[in-house]
């Protein structure tokens, strides 16, 4: 009897013991959400030569975060960067297919929220580590880690999902390099290049400062310049930079990581032609000439500063050489 009590009472305890045990194995396991507060990421990104821009799919702009010495940016972007076609589901976000990479430019008039911004750079962002969603790429589970071999997950703020910009980056073959530029933190992504497109690389550039340098010796001229035959000779020689700067955009027009800035300067060049072109059917006058000294400026600026930044996003990787 004693032996039947006693083989009573230990089946109770199990019965009350094993429900507990599976609960809290149950709970070990349980994929995991954890609220925390993440920061606004004051930077660049340099994507294929040219500066990327985080915006969505409707064009408006989105923010990249930091979180534990990890930069985030939105999954969207990132897969548009990497080619990839992105879909979430319950408990996986997905990234598969082959397409395109799509590099975003600046966000659409009107969607640059700068209260929005400050009030998050002042006030943390509060996000969600999304520990229950597995990471897919090509239907393959996606290691996230950090470099010093941390494991991450996505995180979701502000109503998006936020991947480790390094892991899907380098997943999709592309090289992520860290620098300052000018003072500001920049990254910079890209895939291999060949030799033969670090050499175009190299003579757009060199062929580029020259360009520069007329620009800026025809500034100094025209300041100087105190006869309309002087303003005039000042005016051919604008007139045959702005073709030489024409003819390298179009023999440099298959490199995809100039093809932003391209179609800027571009620009700069027709309306150049168009001005230089009235000038002449007009005659040289004082209009002209701050006309002429406009255009020279603005185009030394935007020539210079798209040769540089193409310059600052391949230096980080010894692409470009110094040169006399």
């Amino acid at each position: 009897m004693k032996k039947s009590k006693k083989a009573l009472s230990t089946a109770l305890i199990l019965c009350l013991l094993i429900p507990a045990v599976l609960s809290a194995a149950s709970a070990l396991e349980a994929p995991r959400r954890t609220e925390i507060r993440a920061e606004l990421w004051d930077g660049h990104f340099y994507v294929e030569g040219r500066r990327a821009f985080l915006t969505g799919a409707d064009g408006a702009s989105d923010l990249p975060l930091c979180y534990d010495g990890v930069i985030y940016a939105p999954a969207g972007t990132l897969a548009r960067w990497a080619g990839k076609d992105l879909c979430v589901e319950d408990h996986a976000l997905s990234l598969s297919g082959e397409k395109e990479r799509a590099i975003s430019s600046w966000p659409e008039q009107g969607t640059y929220d700068l209260e929005r911004e400050a009030r998050l750079r002042r006030e943390g962002i509060g996000a969600v580590e999304r520990g229950d969603l597995a990471v897919l790429w090509d239907g393959q589970t996606l290691p996230l880690a950090a470099q010093d071999g941390r494991d991450l997950c996505p995180l979701e703020a502000e109503g998006l999902l936020y991947l480790p910009v390094r892991c899907l980056c380098e997943a999709a073959g592309m090289q992520v390099t860290w620098a300052s530029v000018n003072g500001e933190p920049s990254i910079y992504i890209r895939g291999p290049l060949e030799p033969a497109s670090q050499e175009r690389i190299r003579e757009y550039l060199k062929a580029g400062y020259l360009l520069c340098d007329g620009m800026d010796r025809l500034e100094v001229d025209l300041r100087n310049a105190e006869t309309a035959e002087q303003i005039e000779a000042i005016l051919r020689r604008q007139e045959s930079l702005l073709l030489q700067v024409e003819a390298l955009l179009r023999e440099n027009a298959d490199l995809p990581f100039l093809a932003y800035g391209n179609s800027t300067i571009a620009k700069i060049c027709q309306y150049g032609q168009e001005k230089i072109a009235a000038c002449y059917a007009g005659g040289v006058s004082s209009d002209s000439y701050l006309d002429v000294r406009w255009i020279i400026q603005i185009s030394r600026i935007h020539i210079r500063g798209e040769l540089l930044q193409v310059q600052d996003a391949f230096d980080q990787k010894g692409v470009i050489e110094e040169w006399d």
